[in-house]
């Protein structure tokens, strides 16, 4: 596995501190706030108010989720497996999605049928995988692209790439929901 270029979290906080004095690092509770991972990670602050989070020691260029283990919703060519099981849910013609339903009933789609009652059965395979759990560790990619989304003095991107010695042009690719995570979960 490979974190990209690791940069000491005291390094990034002398840096944003040299090129903008305003900037100050602190757990939350010094500012009256609680934090659920406040032993892992630290706040950067511009004049006392929240810009983002930050790790606290070696800090990865990239996030680093954690893995669960979680029942959830496979494709009908696992349907077979010995750990996939099958859930049903009924859906009265007073659902809002019954239209949908009847709509993929008349496609041929698996996974629907209908009772004799009007009432549609929506089948759907599910089984205990291997999942992107929390955000274990933010990054300084995550930390960066906060900042100089706030248009603070002094912490622009060609300011921080000349600071760190990193490209700051460099931008994750991928489907909205992925640049969601890469760029704004913590």
């Amino acid at each position: 596995m490979s974190f990209g270029k690791l940069i000491d979290a005291a390094i990034i906080e002398r840096g944003l501190i040299e090129l903008n004095p305003d900037i100050h690092l602190d757990a939350a509770t010094k500012h009256g706030e609680w934090h659920p991972h406040q032993n892992l990670r630290q706040g950067v602050f511009w004049h006392g108010q929240h810009i983002c989070s930050m790790d606290r020691g070696l800090v990865p260029e990239f996030k680093v989720w954690s893995v669960v283990n979680r029942l959830t919703e496979v494709g009908w060519d696992e349907a077979d497996k010995e750990d996939v099981t099958i859930q049903t849910r009924s859906v009265p013609s007073t659902d809002p999605d019954y239209l949908c339903y009847a709509l993929k009933i008349m496609a041929n789609e698996n996974g629907y049928s209908y009772r004799p009652d009007g009432t549609i059965i929506k089948y759907t395979p599910v089984a205990y995988r291997k999942l992107q759990g929390r955000v274990i560790q933010v990054g300084w990619r995550h930390t960066f692209e906060k900042i100089i989304n706030r248009n603070l003095p002094g912490l622009d991107r060609m300011a921080i790439a000349a600071k760190f010695s990193v490209d700051m042009m460099r931008y994750p690719i991928g489907a909205p929901h992925e640049l969601h995570a890469a760029l704004l979960e913590e």
